[in-house]
């Protein structure tokens, strides 16, 4: 039996799928209503567009004590800025690129201030955290796919074994689908705007970040949602790139940290972790990992 949730949270569409053997109606129903309830906090604390979160809070007050969970995604963050090279940044100001308001409000202006971008320099001392004046954290490359494994130990938790969790296409997958078989996920073609393969998968996490959907003018410039943070200017020689990884904070920052690269710097960053990728090139070539068919299974439509 499959149960099928869905919902708008965090300016998307959740989308959460438990398959059971049996019915289970109102267990899995009051479940779920915990799930919702949880990220419904976790938004609370995580976004910037919200007066009193904890994140603002922080931004404005620039010393506070904060929650395990702010301390986790801000210790993992570290760890994805020197991997990276830095190209992962979580202190990135995109007030000073367009993104001063919420995605859906369409309101896109540019609103100029100082930043700090030396994560290194933000002092930690047990729960408190101090930032430099011109530093503002946004979580925005990890919160949302860092809660994406964090629902995964939820339905863990209730000792559910067959699931799949959907953040808007950044998706971790446990064990097996309704039909005992591995979850099948499609991926688009962002040239035509349909699907060209599909892909099998279980217990791993797969992730997409481009730029062909989320973009618009200022100014009568063309911008979109990734940022170089050595040359503040958006890469588009790629147009899409999908990552598996083990966890989905993971595969999502690291998609979107290379997506902001530069062509040769992806390419030896790449090669030498052993990441899994596929790429669409804004010239319509197409790149994988040169064993991806052979670890996944992989089919044309």
């Amino acid at each position: 039996m499959e149960y099928k949730f869905n919902d708008k949270k965090l300016w998307t569409t959740f989308e959460i799928i438990i398959v059971e053997n049996e019915w289970k109606d109102k267990e899995i129903n009051d479940n779920m209503f915990l799930i919702w309830k949880y990220i419904d906090e976790f938004e609370q604390e995580f976004s910037r567009f919200r007066d009193n979160s904890q994140l603002t809070n922080l931004n404005n007050q620039k010393n506070l004590n904060v929650s395990r969970t702010f301390l986790d995604i801000l210790a993992k963050s570290m760890n994805l800025y020197r991997f990276t090279n830095k190209y992962f940044n979580p202190l990135l100001n995109l007030k000073n690129l367009w993104y001063s308001h919420s995605f859906a409000e369409n309101n896109f202006e540019i609103l100029l201030e100082n930043q700090d971008l030396n994560l290194e320099e933000i002092n930690i001392v047990w729960e408190n955290i101090v930032l430099k004046e011109n530093q503002n954290i946004d979580f925005w490359w990890i919160a949302k796919w860092y809660l994406v494994d964090k629902l995964d130990e939820k339905l863990s938790d209730f000792w559910y074994t067959n699931y799949l969790v959907n953040a808007w296409w950044d998706i971790y997958m446990k064990w097996l689908n309704n039909e005992n078989e591995k979850w099948v996920i499609w991926i688009e073609n962002p040239y035509e705007q349909w699907y060209i393969w599909t892909v099998s998968l279980s217990d791993i996490s797969i992730s997409t970040s481009g730029s062909y959907k989320r973009h618009w003018k200022i100014k009568w410039e063309d911008y979109h949602h990734i940022v170089n943070p050595y040359t503040w200017k958006n890469e588009n020689s790629l147009i899409w790139i999908t990552i598996i990884s083990s966890k989905c904070y993971i595969s999502d920052s690291l998609a979107t940290a290379i997506f902001s690269m530069w062509i040769d710097k992806w390419k030896e960053f790449m090669l030498n972790n052993w990441i899994d990728w596929i790429l669409f090139w804004s010239n319509k070539s197409i790149f994988l990992t040169p064993n991806f068919t052979k670890k996944y299974t992989f089919t044309n439509l």
